[in-house]
C-alpha cells in the first residue's frame, strides 16, 4: 500500500512573515502583481486538475527531481520535462540524471510523463565568459561568486558562465517558446510551468526570490499576451501553502522511495563520475539538508572515496610494518 504523501500548509499570514526576513523580498511588489492577477483573472495561480499536462523544468537535481515525483504522485499530472543544456560538463551530469529519471517516472506513472525536450543555449555573451575564466586564474571560483555576487552583477559558478541573476526569467522564457511548439506542432494547449526553485534558493540569489518568480510570471504574461500562463515552485507558493526547505524535500522524496542518490548537484565537476562533496556550495549544501532530514544520503561522493582511500592506506601501512599506530611515524602527519 502506498503512502499519503502529506504536505504540510502554512497560512498565508505565516507565508508573509516568512518572506520579511529575507534579504531580497519586496512584498509591495508582490502585491502588486497579485493584485493585477486576481482583478484580471481573479486568481494568481490554481493547482491544474488531474491528467492536464504541464511543462516542468528539470535540471537533474534533487529539487526539480522531487518535485517531479510529487506532481506525478499526488497531483496526477501529465508532465513534459524541459531540459535546458548549458555551456560546462555539469550539464552532461546532470543530463544524465535526468534521463535516468525520465525512464524512472516513466516506469512508474505510465502515460504521464512524456518525452523529454532538451534546448542548448548558451546563456552568457563569449565576451563575458572570456573575462570570467581570465579572472578565474587568479581566484578560486567561489571567492569570484562571492565578489560578483556581491555586487549583484552577473558572475561565474565553478564550471559555468552564465548570467545567473536572470537565470529563472529566461528558463521561463524558454518554456514560452516550448509552450508555443506544443500548441503549433500537436495543438496541446498548455498554461502551467513549474520550476524547482527551493526556499533556500531565495535567500542566496535575489533571482531566485519569491519576489523575482512573481514579476517572471508577470512579464512572461505580458511579452507572450497570454493572461492564462502560470509559474510556480510548489517548493515555495503562497496560493498553496507551501513553504518547503531542501530537508523537507528529502523527507518527501524518500517516503516516495525516489533514489535520490541518483540526482546531481555538484558545480565542482572535474570530469569525475561521482559528485565532489565537500569543495562546492550545493554538495555541502546537500550533504547538510541530508543530515538535517536525518535521512541517509545514499549518494557516493568523491570525499568519501578520499577518506576510504587514506583509511585502507593507513591500515596497509600498518600491516607492512607490523606497528599498532602511526603517531610516531613523522611523515605520517603530513597527510
Amino acid at each position: 500500500m502506498k503512502k499519503k504523501i502529506l504536505l504540510k500548509k502554512i497560512s498565508p499570514k505565516q507565508f508573509t512573515a516568512n518572506l520579511k526576513k529575507r534579504p531580497f523580498e519586496n512584498l509591495e511588489n508582490i502585491k502588486m502583481v497579485e493584485d493585477f492577477f486576481n482583478k484580471s483573472r481573479g486568481y494568481v495561480f490554481k493547482m491544474p486538475k488531474p491528467n492536464t499536462p504541464v511543462i516542468l523544468l528539470v535540471s537533474g537535481g534533487l529539487d526539480s527531481t522531487v518535485t517531479w515525483g510529487i506532481l506525478l504522485e499526488k497531483y496526477h499530472l501529465k508532465i513534459y520535462p524541459l531540459f535546458i543544456i548549458r555551456d560546462g560538463q555539469k550539464s552532461m551530469r546532470e543530463e544524465k540524471a535526468v534521463e535516468f529519471f525520465i525512464e524512472y517516472f516513466s516506469k512508474k506513472y505510465p502515460g504521464q510523463v512524456y518525452p523529454l525536450m532538451k534546448f542548448t543555449t548558451s546563456l552568457s555573451p563569449k565576451e563575458i565568459a572570456r573575462e570570467l575564466k581570465n579572472l578565474q586564474k587568479y581566484y578560486h571560483p567561489e571567492r569570484i561568486l562571492e565578489i560578483l555576487n556581491q555586487e549583484r552583477q552577473i558572475f561565474k559558478t565553478s564550471t559555468n558562465s552564465h548570467p545567473q541573476g536572470i537565470l529563472p526569467a529566461l528558463h521561463l522564457f524558454y518554456c514560452l517558446a516550448y509552450i508555443n511548439y506544443l500548441y503549433d506542432r500537436h495543438l496541446e494547449k498548455i498554461t502551467t510551468v513549474f520550476t524547482g526553485v527551493m526556499v533556500g534558493d531565495g535567500t542566496v540569489l535575489a533571482s531566485q526570490s519569491f519576489t523575482s518568480l512573481r514579476n517572471a510570471l508577470l512579464a512572461a504574461c505580458s511579452v507572450n499576451n497570454n493572461y492564462q500562463i502560470q509559474y510556480c515552485s510548489l517548493a515555495m507558493e503562497k496560493e498553496l501553502g507551501f513553504w518547503f526547505e531542501k530537508k523537507d524535500f528529502i523527507k518527501i522524496g524518500w517516503q516516495m522511495g525516489i533514489p535520490l542518490e541518483k540526482t546531481w548537484s555538484c558545480y565542482n565537476y572535474k570530469g569525475y563520475p561521482l559528485q565532489c562533496g565537500d569543495a562546492c556550495a550545493t554538495c555541502r549544501d546537500r550533504r547538510n539538508s541530508f543530515h538535517e532530514a536525518k535521512i541517509e544520503d545514499k549518494t557516493i561522493y568523491m570525499s568519501d572515496l578520499k577518506v576510504r582511500m587514506i583509511r585502507d592506506l593507513k591500515l596497509k601501512v600498518k600491516q607492512i610494518l607490523g606497528i599498532k599506530s602511526l603517531q610516531e611515524l613523522y611523515f605520517w602527519k603530513k597527510i
